[in-house]
């Protein structure tokens, strides 16, 4: 029994002993004590990095502190039509390199706070800078300003050696001496002492004497868009200025929205009166959407000899409906029509067409006479699909003795429909219904003179 148990405990240290060589040996390959056990994980100091706002567009870093060394990437995004100007990252001192420059900040510097005084009646001297209280500022001594005497330099000490702060001290030659405090880029405590002696007075506040920024160096990573630094022992600042990119391409105007041209609507009839011996009045009637209208004019076919209508007149707009024709030879036939247009990016399209019109001058020959008017027999007329309607239609003449046109020139009466889709209309004046609507049979003569009937299929 007893060797098993020595046997045992020999087991168990040399495992103890095997672990133990184990953790000895971690560092060696290069394995890790847990994270809780290791003081290199305690971080060091680290600064803040604030990022200005920019108009027309953005700067980003890759994170909000860093410690002195650390590397910082900036990412720009101009907006659109800018491109980056200048990027900036300075860095606030916490330290003066030299006590002229410390001097010099404190150039007739106004301090925001308040004084301590154990010495009330302690003569002051008139030379040197000066320290301005300002208004409202207690303590037991009150005092407006206070003059600094001209400092010594080559009696001063200087002590910059805490972090993230700096005290300095001078000796005047008066054998006084001055101790400043600067905390985060501020002169935040003036101490005033009798050299051997006891503190005199104490300001303490915040003074307008900042240090200036220092700028820190920028590596472009790729240009316009990413920027990296090093980050100091500071605090620091990012600031970009973007400007408009004069080579972005320029954006397309809007295209306006195009008016909808009106809805063309109405079937065009025109007629020729006789004014006189040698004119006619030509009218017609109005065509909703049409931009203007055009008359076409020609002297009759005779002897066989087909005569073509030329555009005679151009009446733009529609509000004028009439025109007349002068300067022709009495008792000769003539014709004409007129034609609405429409005109649509700067092209004319023609929209209707009236049928020819034919009359002579004088209102006739020996012969024959134009048409006064037209007459029906019903004025309006219910049908049902696929029923028919005759119109009997009575054409009255100017001169009664005479003769209306001859045939050749155009038929007596001729018939149109304004929605062949509602009603067709034959050339012998029979209607027939051919769906559920209403719409108007013109009956007309040779010179345009007609009356209408209005068809309602249901």
């Amino acid at each position: 029994m007893k060797t098993k148990t020595k046997t045992k405990k020999r087991r168990f240290l040399g495992i103890l002993l095997s672990l133990a060589l184990v953790i000895g040996m971690m560092p060696v390959l290069g394995l890790s004590q847990p994270a809780h056990a290791k003081e290199a994980d305690i971080p060091e100091h680290a600064y803040n990095i604030s990022v200005s706002p920019a108009k027309n567009g953005k700067v980003k870093a890759d994170k909000d502190t860093a410690r002195e060394g650390d590397t910082v990437t900036l990412t720009t995004t101009p907006d659109k039509n800018y491109k980056l100007k200048e990027l900036g990252v300075t860095a606030l001192r916490e330290k003066v390199e030299s006590l002229e420059e410390m001097v010099s900040l404190m150039g007739d510097a106004v301090f925001d706070g308040y004084c301590i005084t154990e010495t009330p009646d302690y003569s002051l001297s008139s030379s040197g800078y000066t320290i301005k209280i300002k208004d409202g500022a207690f303590s037991s001594y009150q005092m407006e300003e206070y003059p600094i005497d001209t400092l010594n330099i080559s009696d001063a000490t200087f002590d910059t050696s805490k972090s993230g702060q700096g005290e300095y001290s001078a000796i005047t030659d008066s054998g006084i001496k001055w101790n400043f405090e600067i905390r985060n880029g501020k002169i935040v405590k003036i101490s005033h002492y009798q050299v051997g002696g006891d503190t005199t007075f104490s300001f303490y506040g915040e003074s307008n004497g900042s240090l200036p920024s220092i700028p820190v160096k920028t590596t472009t990573i790729k240009k316009g868009e990413k920027y990296s630094f090093t980050m100091p022992a500071a605090n620091v600042t990012v600031s970009a200025e973007f400007e408009y990119d004069k080579q972005a391409p320029k954006p397309e105007p809007k295209a306006q929205p195009q008016p909808k041209p009106a809805k063309v609507s109405g079937t065009l009839i025109a007629k020729m009166t006789a004014r006189g011996k040698t004119k006619f009045a030509i009218s017609w009637n109005k065509v909703e959407g049409a931009s203007g209208f055009e008359v076409f004019f020609a002297k009759c076919n005779s002897k066989g000899k087909d005569v073509a209508c030329k555009k005679v007149k151009n009446i733009k707009g529609n509000m004028i409906f009439k025109w007349t024709k002068s300067g022709l030879k009495n008792g000769t036939p003539y014709k004409a029509y007129v034609k609405a247009y429409v005109k649509k990016d700067g092209k004319k399209k023609y929209v209707s067409k009236s049928p020819i019109m034919h009359a002579y001058t004088g209102n006739g020959t020996k012969k024959y006479t134009n048409a006064k008017s037209v007459k029906l027999n019903k004025n309006k007329v219910t049908l049902k699909k696929g029923k028919s309607f005759k119109i009997k239609a009575k054409v009255t003449k100017v001169k009664k003795s005479k003769k209306l046109m001859p045939k050749k020139h155009a038929a007596t009466v001729r018939y149109l429909s304004t929605n062949k889709k509602v009603a067709t209309v034959s050339k012998n004046g029979k209607i027939k219904a051919a769906g559920k609507g209403t719409c108007d049979v013109y009956a007309y003569a040779h010179n345009g003179a007609y009356k209408k009937i209005n068809v309602t299929v249901k």
